[in-house]
């Protein structure tokens, strides 16, 4: 099996609640598996890719609470949309003591985020403090979505 290593630049990594043009689309005509790596000297990330006929139009986010209140550690979401015009909604679950403030609106549990994106443009979410398990994402046209933590731990 052939083995092809891109690195993308840091300035594609995603900053919490903008809309950037940083989305990604590989083309290839072989038989393919993409697997991401995000490495760093103190944590590693990693993310399996979709193809774009198996992206969906509604995710449910699961996340884990962040081990502590530090800026390192936060439940996070990314969104990249497919096509131009795809109106997207997030229905937060978190907390009812947190929120998230974006465009001058502070978003508590059960608040809706509306968003209208465009081709292979992001939005991500950080939640410092919050679980985001069971936060909803709905779009009109299919999206990619990850989620997940940044430097977390788990007790095992």
């Amino acid at each position: 099996m052939k083995q092809t290593k891109l690195i993308i630049p840091k300035s594609y990594i995603l900053l919490s609640l903008k809309l950037e043009p940083k989305g990604i689309l590989l083309k290839t005509s072989d038989a393919s598996s993409l697997l991401l790596f995000d490495e760093n000297t103190t944590s590693t990330g990693s993310s399996l890719v979709f193809p774009l006929r198996k992206l969906s139009n509604s995710y449910i986010i699961s996340t884990l609470t962040p081990f502590d209140d530090s800026l390192d550690s936060a439940a996070q979401f990314a969104i990249a949309a497919t096509k131009d015009d795809t109106q997207v909604s997030i229905t937060f679950k978190m907390d009812v003591d947190r929120k998230i403030e974006y465009d001058g609106r502070a978003y508590r549990n059960g608040d809706v985020m509306h968003l209208t994106m465009h081709r292979l443009r992001t939005f991500q979410v950080v939640a410092h403090k919050a679980d985001l398990t069971g936060t909803t994402i709905s779009a009109s046209y299919p999206a990619a979505v990850f989620s997940g933590n940044k430097c977390n731990r788990l007790d095992i």
